[in-house]
């Protein structure tokens, strides 16, 4: 949901974006977050949550997302799943053929393998803070201060820092996606 409000506050004063509001991610939410995406709507943030084995597929079949993010896949939810193998790849499942580009993160193991196992290796788009590990962008360095941090990070073409104006785990993980 933070990450959802994080793009629509950089894409608004650019493009109309409809969002999903508050955190309507069910198979209720989606449906009437969808409702929210009129004629004058040129992008779409569609945030997608599953409980349960089997039902992103029908989100799936709601959303066709072009450009995808995989977030932190903590353990909220987990008596839905019989692993945390099939919740990733369950998640992964939200990616049909329309899905270009699957942002995640390549630290997170059990979603970077899901990627993989499921097929989406070559769509993805990973960032990580381990230099060997062929992600797409690579946090170079990080330096917590009381309220911010401050991230250098590389990819092919080009180098750079940014300064994210929290300093928690979460808040940083976020911003990198």
């Amino acid at each position: 949901t933070t990450l959802k409000e994080w793009l629509n506050m950089l894409l608004h004063d650019r493009w109309r974006v409809a969002r999903s509001p508050r955190s309507y991610n069910s198979q209720i939410g989606v449906p009437l977050s969808l409702w929210e995406i009129d004629e004058g709507s040129q992008l779409a943030i569609v945030e997608a949550g599953i409980s349960r084995h089997g039902e992103m597929q029908a989100l799936q079949a709601m959303i066709r997302p072009e450009i995808g993010v995989i977030t932190c896949t903590d353990n909220e939810h987990d008596d839905g799943f019989d692993s945390m193998q099939q919740k990733c790849d369950d998640k992964c499942a939200l990616f049909g053929a329309e899905c270009k580009t699957i942002v995640y993160c390549a630290d997170q193991h059990n979603v970077a393998d899901a990627i993989g196992r499921c097929g989406l290796a070559s769509r993805g788009f990973a960032w990580s803070t381990d230099a060997r590990s062929g992600a797409a962008l690579i946090v170079e360095s990080t330096e917590v201060s009381a309220d911010h941090r401050t991230v250098e990070y590389r990819t092919a073409s080009h180098h750079g820092t940014i300064t994210i104006p929290f300093a928690g785990e979460v808040e940083f993980s976020n911003a990198m996606h």
